[in-house]
């Protein structure tokens, strides 16, 4: 796989300018939507809920609002909000004025309800009039923080950063340390213990291919367990929240002391009580910090008395009032900082996002060992943020999975940037340490995928063999001639197939009268089209089977379920595909199942793919074709 130039400094050159176009990309594309559109459209490509009523407001222990709103009325608009989403509060009430907008991050969201957490201490007066909204925002911290990482990293020299990126770009050679890390082999197999072996010996760098199923994060929680027994604190991070959060509760569980960095509201509520501020609340020095933060708010409430300057002698008892505010909270923040430290120091792991790996509490810390989860799904300038913090990096992923999510145009840098080092340094010069037994699905359900992607070298446990006992584990319904064509959400422009909704409500129908569903404990529905999401939820996730999921392809990566149907929506006369063709992704799809994977598609229209003529090749072999006229009635 090629560097971006013939040299480190062309590379990171090329880098950092890829790296603004694509923050320039996402600007355009979030101003051009929130400017570009009316209320109305922008309501209902989902990147604005209006109008809203607030149900209540109230102070967070930092002393920011939290605001709870609701819809004013049912609705059936999409919804692109997200926990730790950045947004904007603003009003369409004569009294507003553009510019005063309140800035905040989303906490708990539903499709009616929304928990925004605001940077202000106060509310407007404007917040009273109502007719309130909330637009989605760029999130352009980690912009800053990937280019100033690309300088800091381009511009190292004579310390053990440049000695890191030389080796990775194999300006150097790599070294292997004689010191053997004792690794608990008991929980492991053979692939999983020569692989983490492997990378606790490697002094600079590792890369370790988890395909699904095979037990990534199990090897994971044994590297840091075995790095914890030689007085090691480490580092472990990943792109997404969701995966860090999955991470921490594993190595919880171990018995590790686990400070989990971020916001609580942007993390899972099982990991929450790890997360430093959690930590930090909950200490028993904090009650000085409120003590502190209580004086500076008397002597902020004493000072916004003076509204209008009555007087010199008033004007300067508000200044004073205001300077010993200043000066109690400057108090406060520094006990704060001294308890985070102890927090800190005492943790045996600390858990982050790649960019949270930059956070101030972390400025002076250094670490032996990196480790990052889901390497292949990270932007390269993320990935070397942690590695800018560290002796040494063990990259764990598959980039035969979900890759990182790029704006930019793939004909102007969008598909140089979409590459991840990790995938850089497999394509280079490294084999990876390749972990090849799977214990999630049922062997039919496998394979497709490991002839498409693991040239065949993935193997099922022969425990989980016996467990999948279903008949019939993977089924292809075929809606060619059935006259369900495709159609475009007018304002999303996505694409959705209703006569696939369809299909889908009769298997499930069919499932729970011959007492099928009492087999499977899960059931996930998932597409690659939001439209279809959209309306595969309000459809199907209130029918009254147990835990059933409808979700897009990229959310439920990293998750797994008894069952899982796709529906792969494209059918129509010129066999255009779409995102169907980023193979990929469609691999993510099809091993989230565990005994039972349902596609529903037009093989018509994806039978112009070379991928999708091999899969209905396989579907054939294994005798599980059925056409959708076999449930029609």
């Amino acid at each position: 796989m090629a560097w971006l130039g013939n040299s480190t400094e062309e590379h990171f050159n090329t880098l950092k300018g890829l790296i603004r176009k694509e923050r320039e990309t996402d600007l355009a594309l979030q101003q051009q939507r929130i400017a570009g559109e009316d209320i109305k459209s922008r309501v209902a490509s989902g990147i604005t809920w209006y109008p809203l009523i607030v149900k209540e407001d109230y102070y967070d222990q930092r002393e920011y609002v939290v605001v709870e709103f609701e819809r004013t009325k049912e609705t059936d608009q999409a919804n692109s909000f997200s926990y730790g989403a950045h947004v904007e509060i603003f009003s369409q009430h004569s009294s507003f004025q553009k510019g005063n907008e309140i800035k905040g991050v989303v906490g708990t969201v539903s499709f009616k309800h929304i928990q925004v957490f605001t940077k202000c201490n106060e509310l407007p007066d404007w917040f009273d009039n109502g007719k309130l909204g909330i637009n989605l925002l760029l999130d352009d911290y980690s912009y800053k923080v990937m280019d100033e990482t690309i300088d800091q990293v381009r511009n190292a020299k004579g310390n053990r950063l440049a000695q890191l990126r030389d080796v990775i770009f194999g300006e150097k050679e790599p070294t292997v340390s004689k010191e053997l890390i004792e690794l608990d082999k008991s929980d492991l197999n053979e692939d999983q213990y020569k692989s983490a072996v492997n990378a606790l010996q490697a002094n600079e760098y590792s890369v370790i291919q988890g395909p699904p199923g095979t037990g990534k994060t199990t090897t994971i929680v044994a590297m840091v367990k075995a790095l914890h027994a030689t007085k090691q604190q480490v580092l472990v991070v990943a792109p997404s929240n969701q995966a860090v959060d999955h991470l921490a509760v594993k190595l919880h569980l171990q018995g590790l002391n686990v400070v989990r960095l971020g916001q609580p509201h942007r993390l899972s509520a099982e990991v929450r009580p790890l997360s430093l501020l959690e930590q930090l609340y909950n200490h028993n020095d904090y009650k000085l910090v409120k003590e502190l933060k209580a004086r500076g708010n008397t002597m902020k409430s004493m000072a916004f008395k003076y509204k209008r300057s009555f007087g010199r002698e008033e004007r300067e008892q508000q200044k004073l009032l205001r300077k010993e505010a200043t000066s109690l909270y400057k108090a406060s923040e520094a006990q704060e900082r001294q308890i985070s430290d102890i927090i800190l120091d005492k943790a045996d792991v600390i858990c982050c996002t790649l960019v949270g790996a930059n956070l101030p509490v972390l400025k002076d810390r250094f670490f032996k060992t990196a480790i990052i989860d889901e390497a292949a799904q990270a932007l390269e300038a993320s990935t070397w943020i942690p590695i800018a913090r560290s002796q040494k990096v063990i990259l764990c992923g598959d980039h035969f999975q979900l890759p990182p999510t790029v704006k930019l145009d793939e004909n102007d840098g969008g598909r140089e940037l979409a590459v991840t080092l990790m995938e850089r340094i497999i394509g280079d010069r490294v084999a990876s340490n390749l972990l090849t037994t799977q214990y999630r699905m049922h062997d039919a359900i496998k394979e497709f995928s490991n002839q498409q992607f693991y040239n065949n070298k993935l193997i099922t446990d022969p425990v989980i063999q016996q467990l999948r006992t279903d008949d019939e584990p993977m089924v292809f319904i075929d809606t060619a001639g059935c006259g369900f064509e495709e159609e475009s959400d007018e304002l999303t422009v996505s694409t959705f197939n209703s006569g696939e909704m369809n299909v889908i409500e009769r298997w499930l129908t069919h499932a729970q009268e011959n007492k099928l569903i009492s087999q499977y404990h899960s059931i996930g529905i998932i597409s690659p089209y939001s439209a279809q999401v959209r309306r595969l939820k309000e459809r199907f996730e209130n029918i009254g089977v147990m835990d059933l999921k409808v979700s897009t392809v990229d959310s439920f990566q990293g998750q797994e379920a008894d069952v899982i149907i796709i529906s792969l929506v494209r059918s129509n006369q010129k066999g255009e595909i779409g995102f169907l063709n980023d193979t990929r992704r469609m691999n993510v799809a099809m091993t989230r199942a565990k005994q039972k994977l349902v596609m529903i598609g037009d093989s018509a229209t994806i039978s112009h793919s070379k991928f999708y003529t091999q899969f209905l090749e396989y579907i054939d072999s294994i005798g599980a074709y059925h056409s959708a006229w076999e449930w029609e009635g």
